[in-house]
C-alpha cells in the first residue's frame, strides 16, 4: 500500500504504535464482515495524520525524507 502511495507522490500511511489496536480492529472487521470501509477509513485517517506531521516538520527536514522516498521507490521498480 505504501509503495503505491509513494509512487503517486503521496505520503505513506504510517501507523503509530498508539494506533496499533485500531489497525488490528480494522483488519479484524474486514476478516469478520468482508467490508473494507473500516480499513479504508483507518488508512485515510493515518495518511492525513502523516501529512499533518510532515507539514509541521518544515521544509528543512523534508528533503531527507524526500530523498529516502526516492531511494525506496527506485529500488522497488
Amino acid at each position: 500500500m505504501n509503495y503505491i502511495l509513494l509512487k503517486l507522490n503521496s505520503a505513506p500511511c504510517i501507523i503509530s504504535a498508539d494506533d496499533r489496536l485500531a489497525y488490528f480492529g480494522a483488519l479484524d472487521a474486514f476478516h469478520q464482515e468482508g467490508g473494507l470501509a473500516p480499513f479504508i477509513d483507518f488508512c485515510r485517517i493515518q495518511t492525513l495524520n502523516t501529512w499533518e506531521h510532515l507539514l509541521q516538520v518544515g521544509p528543512s527536514q523534508l528533503l531527507p525524507l524526500f530523498l529516502a522516498k526516492v531511494a525506496i521507490v527506485s529500488t522497488l521498480g
